[in-house]
């Protein structure tokens, strides 16, 4: 094999992976620099407004109530949480198993033969598909909790 023929390397500066673990490592370091002066940050302002950094908050009273929950508002803010997170979980649960229900009923009626039980689903599918989640949310809970 002759000099001429054999196939030469490219500098390391134009070798495409030296250049891709040079990227790589370039994003890294922007990222914990990122990291490192947004923590800065946020504690130098918590320093300056003297607010103390912590979850000491936490065991603080809560000072309000829950409805329909029983929470007492003597009680610590992380009750609180747990409140909230046992309501959340109760109505996903709901809305699941309503989901679940709905969904089976109208798939059905889009396959049934019947013309006009066809077109009443194919038409509940294509309006609640066009009408954004929010504005559903907002419709039915102020119509719920007015």
């Amino acid at each position: 094999m002759t000099a001429s023929t054999k196939a030469e390397r490219p500098p390391f500066w134009r070798n495409v992976n030296v250049l891709r673990v040079v990227a790589q490592v370039a994003a890294v370091v922007v990222v914990a620099a990122t990291l490192w002066w947004l923590v800065n940050n946020l504690l130098t302002g918590l320093d300056e407004q003297g607010i103390p950094f912590g979850l000491g908050f936490l065991d603080d009273p809560a000072g309000f109530t829950i409805r329909d929950s029983g929470f007492d508002p003597s009680s610590p803010i992380w009750e609180l949480i747990l409140v909230g997170i046992k309501n959340s979980l109760a109505s996903a649960v709901v809305g699941i198993v309503l989901a679940l229900i709905i969904g089976i009923i109208v798939g059905i009626a889009r396959l049934s033969n019947n013309w006009i039980v066809q077109k009443l689903a194919a038409l509940y599918v294509e309006a609640l598909r066009n009408i954004p989640p929010l504005v559903i949310i907002i419709f039915v809970g102020s119509a719920l909790f007015v």
